[in-house]
């Protein structure tokens, strides 16, 4: 009875166990399935003009939108790849790829037309029986030189490159290799060379590819030679467009690019160097110097527009003083004065343009050619009959294979006035005079006459004067004589 009562409860105990370890199975697989996380992966679009439909294609499923942004959403850490097509003429970078999604994510997608931009990355030089690197060549060894060129543009570059190798100025060797290089890929563009002389040798490197790209590289061989230090020289430009070619001669030896930087490696030292003309830009740095003491050195070189600025100035003047408020009926000096106050030479013409209300003074066009700094006067006459205000307009036009092109203008206001009129009084004086034993008699008239014209005063003739004193002495004898008598009487 006891040994069957036993094995009940062993068999009972038995099974509550197993049951307890499937329930936690259990319960830990749905713990795991609930904790699962989503994570956002998005996609943020740059360059596409704005409103203009893009896509991506993000573990088989796309997705489209003209906002900047495209949301996939992924359940999970796993390895998703994506594919974004071209829109149009815009090509975008990164175009595919593969990205491990643990954590929500940001992708940039930048779109731009298609565009080469080749770069030199580093001069190669190899042994070529070990393929070991290698800076200081030996005298009947052959090796591979060449430079690794990297295309970080968005579109395949079918890349040429001219490798040239100089010494004491006299070619020994050159070679051009191709390859047609894939956006963001590098490639070594090289040839077998064995060097027969001890020496310092001159490496010249010109990669080119369509449309116009040109990047030059100059490099030192030192064959039978210990390398000495050499520092770079970098001219860094401004202010010209992506993409423009310029150049940069250092101690003889002449670089382009069409990036904004171009570099030199050269001893410690003092060089001189000169930066050429590029179409349509001026540097402010055509020529200099620069010294180079056991470290690198940036020159910074920045190009202006070539313009042509022609600005007028005027001031109306009379009898040789400027005038401000002008009066009718007189002859004024109308002087213009064009300085180029841009930093090329050019031509063209100004208008000046003077009126009253609808009535026009003057309309002239004058022809000028000017220096920078350069400036020019030019005088009109103008006389006024009326008192309304005048306006003086001056546009100033340079002239150009495509036309004629407004560069300057403004504007001027007198206020006229009418030429006061001028009063003068001519006076005439007759004098009659009577002469007698008793007394004088003296008669003054005067006639007063206004008009337009001075008319001096008449002077007083001589033959009145001389009555006048006759006169005078007259009456002093007649004096005398009166008292004379008067004291003869009393005696």
């Amino acid at each position: 009875m006891f040994g069957i009562m036993r094995q009940i409860l062993g068999s009972t105990l038995l099974i509550l166990l197993l049951g307890s370890f499937i329930g936690l199975i259990a319960g830990s697989i749905g713990t795991g399935a609930s904790t699962t996380q989503t994570y956002n992966v998005t996609f943020m679009e740059h360059g596409l003009p704005s409103g203009t439909m893009w896509s991506v294609t993000f573990n088989g499923q796309t997705k489209n939108s003209t906002s900047n942004e495209i949301v996939f959403q992924v359940q999970g850490a796993s390895y998703s790849s994506f594919s974004i097509p071209n829109v149009g003429n815009y090509i975008p970078t990164p175009s595919n790829g593969q990205v491990f999604v643990n954590s929500s994510l940001s992708i940039n997608v930048t779109f731009a037309l298609p565009f080469v931009k080749l770069v030199i990355v580093k001069l190669v030089v190899l042994q070529q029986s070990t393929g070991a690197s290698v800076t200081e060549l030996q005298p009947g060894t052959s090796y591979v030189v060449g430079v690794e060129v990297q295309n970080q543009g968005n579109v395949n570059a079918l890349t040429e490159v001219n490798e040239t190798v100089l010494y004491n100025g006299k070619v020994v060797t050159s070679d051009v290799p191709i390859a047609s290089i894939a956006p963001g890929a590098s490639e070594t563009l090289s040839f077998i060379w064995t060097p027969s002389t001890a020496g310092i040798y001159t490496f010249l490197v010109n990669v080119k590819a369509n449309p116009n790209i040109s990047v030059s590289e100059t490099y030192p061989l030192y064959v039978g030679v210990s390398p000495v230090n050499v520092y770079n020289v970098s001219f860094v430009q401004t202010g010209l467009p992506a993409g423009t070619q310029w150049s940069v001669t250092l101690n003889g030896t002449t670089k382009s690019s069409t990036s904004n930087m171009i570099t030199f490696q050269v001893p410690a030292g003092t060089y001189t160097y000169s930066v050429q003309n590029v179409t349509g830009y001026l540097s402010k740095d055509v020529t200099g110097e620069v010294t180079v003491k056991n470290s690198s050195v940036t020159v910074q070189i920045t190009f202006l527009p070539l313009v042509f600025k022609p600005v007028a100035t005027l001031l109306v003047s009379y009898n040789g003083q400027e005038v401000t408020q002008l009066q009718t009926n007189i002859t004024y000096d109308l002087i213009v004065t064009v300085k180029n106050e841009g930093n090329t030479s050019g031509q063209g013409y100004v208008l000046v343009i003077a009126s009253q209300g609808s009535t026009t003074v003057l309309n002239k066009a004058l022809n000028y050619t000017l220096k920078p700094g350069q400036a020019e006067n030019f005088t009109l006459l103008f006389n006024l009959n009326s008192t309304q205000p005048l306006s003086i307009k001056v546009s100033t036009y340079s002239l150009t294979p495509k036309g004629e092109v407004p560069v300057y203008n403004s504007s001027s206001q007198f206020t006229v006035v009418q030429q006061p009129t001028t009063t003068k009084t001519t006076t005439t004086n007759t004098s009659t005079s009577t002469t007698n034993t008793t007394k004088t008699t003296t008669t003054n008239t005067s006639t007063s006459t206004t008009t337009n014209t001075t008319t001096p005063s008449p002077k007083p003739s001589s033959g009145s004067s001389n009555t006048l004193l006759i006169v005078g002495i007259v009456v002093v004898v007649v004096v005398i004589i009166a008292v004379a008598v008067i004291f003869l009487k009393r005696k």
